[in-house]
């Protein structure tokens, strides 16, 4: 049976909702994790599993499974060739998923677009055949618009620093039966070549990072430029096909010390609950140092702001270069590997790890730790009148939002609030009590 539970928050607020996310890390200690590596492609699939391959020159498939606390290495006969530094293995339906292209090393020659897929039910990758397809690159970036349509955008076409492209690519999948990999069309097609589309990414980075903000929308977001560069964010629209703009300015000052570093990049992230990113470690080149900063990014569609909260990591966690970061589910996410701060750049000689994080979700104000309130003073907001249903008293209005601050309903005097409905997640009953604003916390579980 699902539970609400109701908190009171003793504050008066502004009239824009404060969005209030935290989070908190675990180090998980399974046996036989994949070996050490950098730059492994790594997806959600299944039932809370992350599928993940390639990386630091291995030629791998590994599954992890969250609920048991196991890494199963997957043997397969044909498997993608090496890849490391692109973000392009998504989740394309529950059980498969997509990979397009890449390089072993970021610094290779030897650039492919090759198109697999791989099906958890038969443990197995199918290389498919595709007629038309993004030219050779890698470092580039894919995501997910829908389930039927990825976008794929920028990397590198020739050797590490000299063609940086700018195109975007629209691919719509199909699969014509559910239980056999190899009935599925794969079509892809040219949106733009950079120049067609004002708003087009301005890439100038190490990896294209590319991330399914929502259905039918996907942001970029990367430091772009050189020593001197800058933190650019874009959001691309499946309904417009075309690029639009988040102002800078509308960054909180929580990530003052993100905006002003160099070449800060190489970080895992990952998409938790639509709209919120989950941001970790990283390098800042200019001074040869990782870091283990943790952030959250969060979108407000309604307002085209970007807010973003600096997280205190409650354990120590390794200060890392190129590790990699899947969704396990809306509010947890698994990060991996990645490579310490003894790397020496100029000869990409590196010292990687292969310790298993998980990142949990949760509000800044952790209701682990709040009893259950139901009275602001003597007088009541709420009562109980069977499960998930409440009776409001002595409020003038009350609206309910969202986490993202979106309004779902607004309720006047005494009216009844049915939370039946409400999809699991954090809500806020933000109610107008004697002329000043409370708000009330509905977390349901």
């Amino acid at each position: 049976m699902e539970r609400i539970y109701l908190f009171i928050l003793f504050f008066a607020i502004s009239s824009q909702l404060s969005l209030a996310v935290d989070g908190y890390w675990e180090e998980r200690f399974p046996d036989n994790p994949p070996p050490p590596r950098l730059g492994s492609l790594i997806s959600p699939i299944g039932d809370n599993k992350v599928l993940l391959i390639n990386g630091g020159g291995y030629n791998d498939t590994w599954i992890y499974d969250y609920n048991a606390n196991t890494w199963e290495e997957v043997l397969c006969s044909f498997t993608p060739k090496q890849n490391s530094g692109s973000k392009t293995l998504i989740q394309l339906s529950k059980n498969r998923a997509f990979y397009v292209g890449g390089s072993k090393y970021i610094s290779d020659e030897e650039y492919i677009c090759e198109n697999w897929i791989f099906d958890l039910d038969s443990m197995k990758w199918f290389q498919l055949d595709v007629s038309v397809a993004p030219s050779a690159r890698t470092v580039h970036g894919l995501a997910k618009l829908n389930d039927t349509s990825l976008i794929l955008f920028g990397g590198n076409a020739a050797s590490f620093f000299p063609v940086r492209l700018k195109d975007t690519w629209r691919c719509t999948v199909t699969e014509t039966s559910a239980s056999s990999p190899y009935m599925i069309n794969v079509n892809w097609n040219v949106l733009n070549d950079g120049k067609k589309d004002p708003n087009s990414p301005v890439y100038y980075g190490m990896v294209t990072d590319l991330v399914d903000l929502s259905e039918d929308t996907v942001m970029f977001f990367a430091r772009v430029g050189d020593m001197d560069g800058y933190w650019d964010f874009k959001l691309f629209s499946g309904t417009t096909n075309k690029w639009s703009a988040i102002g800078i300015d509308s960054i909180t000052s929580d990530i003052s010390e993100l905006k002003e570093s160099k070449q800060y990049n190489a970080f895992g992230y990952c998409k938790l609950a639509d709209n919120i990113i989950l941001q970790f470690g990283g390098s800042d080149r200019n001074v040869q140092k990782n870091t283990n900063n943790t952030y959250l990014f969060i979108y407000t569609n309604k307002d085209n702001v970007i807010n973003a909260y600096k997280i205190n990591n409650n354990i120590e966690m390794p200060k890392v270069f190129s590790s990699t970061a899947a969704r396990i589910n809306d509010s947890t996410a698994l990060v991996f590997g990645g490579t310490l701060d003894s790397t020496d750049y100029s000869t990409y000689t590196y010292v990687a790890i292969n310790r298993t994080f998980i990142f949990h979700l949760t509000d800044r104000t952790d209701p682990r730790n709040l009893g259950a309130i139901e009275e602001v003073g003597n007088e009541k907001i709420l009562t109980t009148l069977d499960n998930n249903i409440y009776q409001l008293s002595n409020i003038e209005t009350a609206v309910l939002y969202d986490v993202m601050g979106n309004k779902i309903s607004e309720y006047k005097h005494s009216e009844i609030i049915n939370t039946n409905s409400l999809h699991t997640g954090i809500y806020i009953l933000q109610c107008l009590h004697n002329k000043k604003f409370k708000n009330i916390k509905i977390i349901k579980l």
